[in-house]
C-alpha cells in the first residue's frame, strides 16, 4: 500500500479531489478519512513509470477564491530482471550434493541478492525451510543437498523488489535389487539367444559340407 496524506485538519469546508496520473484500475484507489487519505492497493502501478499524484482543495461556498492543487510524483522501477538460476548438475541422485547458480540479474537499484527455499510440492509453488543462510549475493554458489522437489529461488533488490524463480532438477533413479536382477536375466538370455545362433550357423555350414559330399558320391566327382 501507499498512503498520501494531508495535514491540514480542518478540512470541513472544503472539496478534496485526488487524482493519479497515469490512470490506474477501477477500483485501486480508496480515500480514507473524509479525504485527507487516498490508499493504492498493491499490484496495481505499473513497472517502470513515472507517476503524479495530486489533490486538489476547493472551498465549499467560495471555490472562486480558494482553490489548491498539491502534487507528489514518483517513478515506480522493475524487479531484478535478466539473470540466470540454474544448478549443476543438472540430473543427480536424491540426497546428491549440487550447486546453484545465479547470475547476471540487473536492476536499477543495486545490489541484487537471493535467497533459495526449499519446496513442499512437485511444481515448487509451496515453500519449505530456507536453503541459503541469510541474503546471497548474486555471484555466490550454494552448495546443498537434492531434495525431493524443486528448488524455489528469491532475486531481490536494494529496495525490496522481487523477482522468484522455481528450479527444476532431474532426480535420478536409483536401481533396485529387482531391477539388477531383471537386467542380469535379460543379459543371459541375449548371450543364450546369441549361442542359439551361432550353433544355428554352425549346423547350417556341416549341412552344406554334407550336402556337397553327397553330391560327389553320386556324381563321380
Amino acid at each position: 500500500m501507499r498512503d498520501l496524506n494531508i495535514t491540514d485538519d480542518k478540512l470541513d469546508d472544503y472539496n478534496i479531489v485526488w487524482t493519479v496520473t497515469p490512470a490506474l484500475p477501477d477500483g485501486a484507489t480508496l480515500t480514507l478519512q473524509e479525504g485527507k487519505q487516498l490508499r493504492v492497493a498493491g499490484g496495481n502501478w505499473a513497472k517502470n513509470t513515472n507517476y503524479t499524484t495530486s489533490v486538489t482543495m476547493s472551498h465549499k461556498l467560495l471555490p472562486q477564491l480558494f482553490t489548491t492543487v498539491n502534487s507528489t510524483s514518483f517513478r515506480t522501477f522493475e524487479p531484478p530482471y535478466g539473470g540466470v538460476v540454474s544448478t549443476y548438475p543438472t540430473e543427480a541422485y536424491l540426497g546428491d550434493e549440487i550447486t546453484l547458480y545465479c547470475y547476471s540479474w540487473e536492476s536499477p537499484n543495486e545490489p541484487a541478492y537471493y535467497l533459495a527455499y526449499e519446496t513442499k510440492d512437485s511444481e515448487g509453488t509451496i515453500r519449505g525451510k530456507a536453503i541459503s543462510k541469510g541474503h546471497m549475493l548474486q555471484n555466490e554458489t550454494l552448495a546443498f543437498e537434492l531434495g525431493e522437489y524443486p528448488t524455489l529461488v528469491v532475486i531481490v533488490d536494494a529496495i525490496g523488489e522481487a523477482t522468484t524463480k522455481i528450479v527444476k532438477t532431474t532426480i535420478k533413479k536409483r536401481a533396485s535389487v529387482a531391477d539388477a536382477a531383471n537386467a542380469t536375466a535379460d543379459s543371459t538370455a541375449d548371450v543364450a539367444a546369441d549361442a542359439g545362433r551361432l550353433l544355428f550357423a554352425e549346423d547350417f555350414d556341416t549341412m552344406i559340407d554334407d550336402v556337397l559330399l553327397y553330391e560327389e558320391i553320386n556324381t563321380g566327382f
